[in-house]
C-alpha cells in the first residue's frame, strides 16, 4: 500500500468572468484573426558600403499592408568596441517625432499626395486623418543576430489604411550607415487586389467590435 494518497474530493469548477472577444484596432497592426495575402515581390531597397536594406515580402490585409524588412550591416575596419557600438545602434528604434540619424527610417509617399513615416508623431487614441506607418511585431517590430563580421536583422512595418491605386513610393534612409533617401515605386493595384482576397479565420470575425483603447 502506498504511503501517498491519490485523488480526493472533486473541487467545484471556479467561476470565470468571460469577456466578449474584440478585434484589435487596425492601426495597431494586422489582425491575428485575418490571413493576409502575399504580394509576389522582393527587392533590395537601399545599399551602401556599410549596410543593405531589403524588402523580403509585402502582405496585404483588409485594413492595410505589412512590409517585411531584412537588413544587414557589414564590418570594415571597426575596432571591437566600435563594432559593439554598431550592434547597439543597429537595434535602436527612432523615437516618434525625432529625426534620429542612427535609426533605420522608412516612409511612404502615396499617389494621393499623402505621406507617412515611421518616426511621425501622433496620438494613438486619436491618430487623425492620413496614412500611418508603424512598427509591428514582437519587441518593437524588430529582431536579429550578430557576429564579429556582420549584423543581420528583420523588421515589420505596418501601413494603415490600404494605399490608393495606382502606385506608392517606399522610401528608406539610414544616415548612420551611409544610406540617404532611397526609394522604390510599388504597384498598389496588386496590393489592393491581394487585400480583396484576404480572409478571416471565421467570416463573422470581420464584424466583431474593436478593442477599446485606453
Amino acid at each position: 500500500m502506498s504511503f501517498f494518497t491519490f485523488g480526493g474530493p472533486e473541487l467545484p469548477e471556479p467561476e470565470e468572468a468571460r469577456e466578449p472577444y474584440r478585434r484589435q484596432p487596425p492601426l495597431w497592426g494586422p489582425s491575428p484573426d485575418e490571413v493576409g495575402r502575399p504580394i509576389p515581390t522582393s527587392f533590395v531597397l537601399a545599399r551602401s558600403d556599410a549596410a543593405a536594406v531589403a524588402v523580403q515580402a509585402i502582405r496585404a490585409y483588409s485594413t492595410g499592408c505589412l512590409f517585411e524588412i531584412a537588413w544587414t550591416i557589414r564590418r570594415t575596419d571597426e575596432t571591437a568596441s566600435q563594432w559593439q557600438q554598431m550592434h547597439e545602434i543597429a537595434f535602436r528604434h527612432a523615437p516618434a517625432g525625432r529625426d534620429d540619424s542612427d535609426s533605420l527610417l522608412l516612409g511612404v509617399a502615396l499617389s494621393d499626395g499623402t505621406t507617412a513615416r515611421t518616426n511621425d508623431r501622433f496620438d494613438w487614441r486619436e491618430p487623425g486623418p492620413g496614412p500611418r506607418l508603424v512598427n509591428s511585431g514582437g519587441s518593437g517590430g524588430s529582431g536579429g543576430s550578430g557576429s564579429t563580421e556582420r549584423i543581420h536583422g528583420t523588421a515589420q512595418r505596418w501601413l494603415h489604411p490600404l494605399p490608393p491605386a495606382p502606385t506608392m513610393d517606399l522610401i528608406c534612409a539610414w544616415p548612420r550607415f551611409g544610406i540617404d533617401d532611397s526609394r522604390r515605386t510599388i504597384d498598389t493595384t496588386s496590393v489592393l487586389e491581394a487585400a480583396a482576397n484576404a480572409h478571416w479565420l471565421w467570416p463573422e470575425d470581420a464584424e466583431l467590435p474593436l478593442t477599446e483603447e485606453t
